[in-house]
């Protein structure tokens, strides 16, 4: 079973989605109020695992790029840094915030491949 959404919805849900992610997600707003941070986390989450999930239930190949060998060191240094941090509640956060960066990016590459970039 697959979730859709009709075309009609999919483009101003995007758009949306851009907006928030410009104004409110992208901003520091998130880092000064909790409950905002913690719907931005949710949403988020959300979001990339349903995109995930979907890759996986569709048998879908993940999206490659040029940039794959030079994000997975970048991913890689992630795990590291997180694994000697000092503090590893404020490190696993910071890595949260960078991992959805590039969860973000290659959704936006799966979108592009697959042909939803088309207007925008």
């Amino acid at each position: 079973m697959r979730l859709t959404f009709s075309p009609r919805w999919q483009r101003p849900g995007i758009l949306v989605l851009i907006l928030y992610l410009a104004f409110i997600g992208g901003a520091a707003y998130p880092d000064t109020n909790f409950l905002l941070r913690l719907f931005h986390h949710l949403l988020m989450s959300g979001l990339l695992a349903g995109w995930v999930l979907g890759l996986t239930l569709e048998k879908r190949a993940w999206p490659r790029t040029p940039l794959d060998l030079p994000l997975l060191a970048y991913a890689l240094w992630l795990v590291v840094a997180l694994a000697a941090s000092h503090d590893p509640r404020v490190s696993l956060e910071q890595s949260w915030t960078l991992a959805v960066h590039l969860l973000g990016f290659y959704w936006l590459v799966d979108l592009m491949q697959r042909g939803r970039s088309a207007g925008f």
